[in-house]
């Protein structure tokens, strides 16, 4: 997983051209109004993959999926209730 944004180093041809030749999909900014969400949720899943190393996507993916799995009931309805609220 790579956090992509648009600074210039981002948008160059040369970072471009690498990630096309890793085959990263580059996923769309969140709209604006989203972003408390973001920084709850992605600061506590930056936490804990902080200093795990994975070899492919499919490791990216199971660590995400543990971290929501190990996420009790009452934090993720209160997620969920910040979505609903956002969207």
């Amino acid at each position: 997983m790579l956090h992509q944004d648009n600074a210039p180093s981002h948008k160059s041809v040369i970072a471009l051209a690498k990630m096309n030749e890793l085959k990263f999909e580059l996923l769309l900014h969140a709209p604006a109004d989203l972003a408390p969400l973001d920084y709850f949720l992605f600061l506590n899943l930056k936490e804990w993959l902080s200093g795990q190393i994975f070899s492919n996507n499919e490791e990216v993916l199971s660590a995400v999926n543990g971290y929501f799995e190990d996420q009790d009931n009452k934090k993720s309805i209160q997620l969920l209730n910040i979505a609903e609220k956002s969207v």
